[in-house]
């Protein structure tokens, strides 16, 4: 659940300063810098939610003390 409330609020914390600076002046960002991040944070996503996954079974026991 930690993981979760830091990745949520890191990900808010980015989309509201990004949204709030685009309300306030237009952001011009090349195709490529685009293309160049959005496919590394794909593939962290990707590797995060596949480590989340794997590591699941190992806490199952657990969940109950989490909730």
């Amino acid at each position: 659940m930690t993981v979760g409330n830091v990745v949520g609020s890191n990900s808010g914390n980015i989309l509201l300063i990004l949204g709030l600076c685009a309300v306030i002046t237009p952001l011009t960002i090349s195709a490529l810098a685009l293309k160049c991040d959005a496919s590394v944070m794909l593939a962290w996503s990707v590797m995060f939610c596949v480590m989340a996954y794997c590591l699941l079974p190992c806490y199952l026991p657990y969940l109950h003390l989490l909730l």
